[in-house]
């Protein structure tokens, strides 16, 4: 729930440190994102999607309706919610406002999947799941058997097993995002051609 995400935010902001469980060590928190603007600033909580005249409630419902051409743009917020691209084609999605933070309280979902898509674009977007890594099962971003997948300007914080797994796919150029605190691999590519990472962090 919001609730959670919150919560798990506010323990992290009052030290620079957190205790992970499973090793007794100590992991450094994220320093690229200030959370405490984040939680000052007390953003909407999965905002409504306007496209073409008709509201959607989350962007699965979106994408429900929507195969192709679509530009999609998010409002500032935090979305607590994974999302899936199956069978889309030439779908560009950002938040050029403000930021939109997919923060998500589960630690077996993968964030954000894209699977038998072709010519999809993610820009100006924030990745993370709202629990310490060491209790994560999950991945960040997975591409599988797509094409021509660009994801430019993100930040991908790892809190789950690897940043960015992409499987079977033609085409992937992956420039200027942050990959931080993954918990096996920042990027790991399986059957994949013609990739560009390039001006990553």
């Amino acid at each position: 729930s919001a609730h959670n995400v919150f919560n798990w935010l506010s323990r992290q902001i009052d030290t620079s440190k957190m205790d992970d469980v499973n090793s007794g060590h100590k992991v450094k928190i994220i320093d690229s994102i200030n959370w405490t603007q984040v939680l000052n600033k007390k953003w909407e909580l999965n905002p409504v999607i306007p496209f073409n005249d008709t509201i959607f409630s989350t962007l699965t419902d979106l994408l429900a309706v929507v195969d192709s051409n679509a530009n999609i743009i998010l409002k500032g917020g935090i979305y607590d919610y994974p999302v899936a691209f199956i069978n889309k084609k030439n779908i560009y999605i950002s938040a050029p406002n403000e930021p939109a933070y997919f923060l998500i309280p589960d630690n077996k979902s993968t964030i954000f999947t894209i699977k038998s898509s072709e010519n999809i674009i993610l820009h100006n977007l924030y990745f993370k799941h709202a629990l310490p890594y060491c209790e994560l099962s999950a991945n960040v971003i997975d591409i599988i058997n797509s094409r021509k997948i660009t994801i430019n300007h993100c930040y991908l914080n790892g809190s789950g097993i690897i940043g960015l797994f992409a499987e079977n796919t033609n085409g992937i150029l992956f420039q200027d995002n942050i990959i931080e605190e993954c918990k096996s691999y920042a990027v790991l590519l399986n059957h994949c051609k013609s990739v560009i990472l390039a001006k990553n962090l």
